[in-house]
């Protein structure tokens, strides 16, 4: 990893223009007037020199921050990928087992609701015939999946199905 530079030169100039600031912050005529001017225009200086000073090494931050966060997706993609093949054929298997599927420890099984707008037009009408809220019609897709989580099967709503996805959760390892 890139050191710092050295900013001994830069802090000595922060401190001289702060200090010059500070020491015209009382202007009764032209000269004071004009000394805090050219103080004030310094400011502008020393902000570019802190700037020549610690870009490149944010650069190289950067650049580094960016290759460390592609290699980590790089490596967790195929993990991510088995991870989900696995949680499918899980829940698949424990949702049709017949006497249910043995226990493993660390994993749960959960249905989650979401709400599918499969007729608009549906929804619109029952929206007009106060089946249905009117914020529904945009469609909002996080009040209408609220709904499909609290109503489930029994979700009654023209235009729009509760869908069931079965899936887990994973505890961590202790």
């Amino acid at each position: 990893m890139e050191r710092l530079p050295d900013t001994a030169q830069v802090e000595a100039e922060v401190t001289d223009v702060v200090a010059r600031v500070n020491n015209s912050l009382t202007v009764t005529n032209d000269k004071e007037y004009l000394l805090l001017g050219e103080a004030t225009k310094a400011i502008r200086s020393v902000r570019n020199k802190i700037a020549e000073t610690f870009e490149p090494v944010k650069a190289a931050a950067w650049k580094a921050h960016k290759a460390a966060v592609k290699a980590m997706k790089d490596q967790s993609a195929p993990l991510d990928e088995a991870e989900q093949k696995a949680a499918d054929i899980l829940a698949d298997y424990n949702a049709n087992a017949e006497n249910g599927a043995p226990s493993v420890d660390g994993i749960s099984f959960r249905s989650t609701w979401s709400a599918e707008v499969t007729d608009f037009m549906a929804l619109v009408k029952a929206v007009a015939k106060g089946k249905a809220h009117i914020d529904m019609l945009k469609p909002d897709m996080t009040k209408l999946n609220a709904a499909a989580r609290s109503l489930k099967s029994v979700m009654d709503l023209p235009g729009v199905e509760a869908v069931e996805k079965n899936g887990i959760a994973i505890k961590e390892a202790k």
